[in-house]
């Protein structure tokens, strides 16, 4: 598994960051999985932009912890994905906005990490498997800074995602089943292609 143990909030993350402690709001834009090495003479820290972009994914996770954090996390899938790379870029974007709501400081790279030689490999889907992993990544922010947790109506809610709310809500009760290999349809629709209904008596209407 790739370790991204060269983390950092970068320059630009750090000039956001005035404007946050002087009451503007941090809002998180985007992640950005790449696969490029560190260019000679850059540093996590005042890199500016992933260097070989491979997949911008939506945010669907933001959660804030006690200790200044925040978790902010987007769900992976290889679908559109046509050739094998590496995944050894992850890179957080965001900008501020003033309480007004008007824009404080633009969108640019707020946190970067790079695996360099330990990066996983990741497959392309018509390699015939297809993946779907969450990333998350822990921002450090401050614990009086306003942070922007809204999440956009159109993400998609993933497995996981579905999961936490069910515990959360105490439904953690888990029915058996079986998921065939045939009887599927085809939606047409990204990303999830394929459908199929079935059947399960023990399923009930306020079941997730």
């Amino acid at each position: 598994m790739g370790v991204f143990k060269d983390n950092a909030i970068t320059d630009s993350g750090r000039g956001l960051l005035a404007y946050v402690e002087t009451g503007a709001v941090f809002v998180p834009t985007k992640i950005v999985m790449g696969s490029g090495m560190l260019p000679a003479g850059t540093t996590t820290r005042t890199i500016k932009d992933v260097v070989t972009p491979v997949q911008t994914l939506k945010i669907n996770k933001k959660k804030r912890g006690n200790d200044g954090t925040v978790t902010i996390g987007g769900t992976y899938s290889n679908q559109d994905v046509t050739e094998d790379f590496y995944f050894r870029e992850l890179g957080l974007y965001a900008m501020a906005d003033n309480p007004d709501g008007s824009v404080a400081a633009e969108e640019c790279l707020y946190s970067y990490g790079n695996a360099g030689s330990t990066a996983d490999l990741m497959p392309a889907y018509s390699s015939g498997q297809p993946v779907e992993r969450e990333i998350d990544i822990v921002a450090i922010i401050g614990n009086d800074a306003e942070v922007k947790l809204t999440i956009e109506s159109a993400t998609n809610m993933s497995v996981r995602m579905a999961q936490d709310m069910a515990v959360g809500m105490g439904w953690s009760q888990s029915l058996p089943l079986t998921i065939p290999a045939t009887g599927w349809t085809e939606t047409g629709e990204t990303p999830y292609s394929y459908t199929l209904d079935i059947a399960l008596d023990a399923a009930k209407e306020d079941h997730i």
